[in-house]
């Protein structure tokens, strides 16, 4: 849920680019922003004030007026290019082309994707978009489904690599804001979770620490939400924890 106050920009476009794949959506959106039943407007003065000083990655800088959103990468360390598409692209050799997994996924499949195009989009969006975007919004699902029987999820391989995409994240890019949120597929058992303080958040706090505002450690423990200013004294991201209105859960 994005927070702008009244900010302005001299361009109102919207950009909307899709790898099948690799599940992946970017959007890049003007800082305006149009009226949609996501998005909220209220001033900034409107949110408590805080006496800490400003995080690193929110210091001056020029804007752009565009934001980046990641979702659902989904990256599986079991996917093998060459293997059978009925067996989730991690074993056996098919018989015929159309079966083959790809080195870089198969659109429209049970299977998730490779590392090897999870790091060419970042490598992509690092060199196209890293410097034209003021702030990253980053809706989680950075972990395999758990559609394999004979290679079931466990929560340290989710952890793991959840922080391997964290660590890419920091990387791809170093001095703009990003805030992530839990995924249903970034928690064992999948779509369960507990009140916090809990493993979950616990870990997940660890994982996102560089992300996650000093002052809301304590709130992200108890529920896996929390704010960030993102542009300041301008723009706050309130990334929610949506598990806890998951029918299933």
């Amino acid at each position: 849920m994005l927070m702008p106050s009244p900010f302005r920009s001299r361009t109102a476009h919207r950009y909307l680019h899709t790898l099948d794949a690799l599940l992946l959506s970017f959007l890049l959106v003007d800082i305006t922003f149009t009226q949609a039943s996501a998005i909220h407007t209220v001033p900034i003065t409107n949110l408590p004030s805080t006496s800490s000083p400003p995080t690193p990655d929110v210091r001056p800088r020029k804007l752009h007026g565009r934001f980046l959103h990641i979702t659902d990468i989904h990256p599986d360390e079991y996917y093998k290019p060459g293997s059978a598409v009925s067996q989730f692209c991690h074993r056996n050799k098919p018989k015929s082309d159309p079966d083959r997994a790809g080195k870089y996924g198969v659109g429209f499949s049970e299977c998730d994707s490779p590392l090897a195009l999870a790091n060419l989009t970042l490598e992509y969006l690092r060199d196209e978009w890293a410097d034209n975007i003021d702030f990253v919004i980053w809706t989680g699902d950075s972990a395999r489904h758990d559609n394999d029987n004979q290679l079931p999820r466990t929560p340290a391989a989710i952890y793991q690599m959840n922080r391997l995409i964290a660590n890419q994240m920091r990387e791809t890019f170093p001095n703009i804001p990003i805030v992530p949120s839990i995924g249903n597929n970034d928690i064992w058992p999948h779509n369960v979770m507990s009140p916090g303080p809990n493993g979950i958040t616990n870990e997940y706090i660890n994982i996102w620490r560089s992300f996650i505002p000093f002052s809301s450690y304590q709130v992200f423990q108890h529920g896996g939400y929390f704010a960030k200013e993102v542009i300041p004294d301008h723009v706050v991201v309130i990334s929610l924890n949506t598990m806890y209105w998951y029918d299933a859960n």
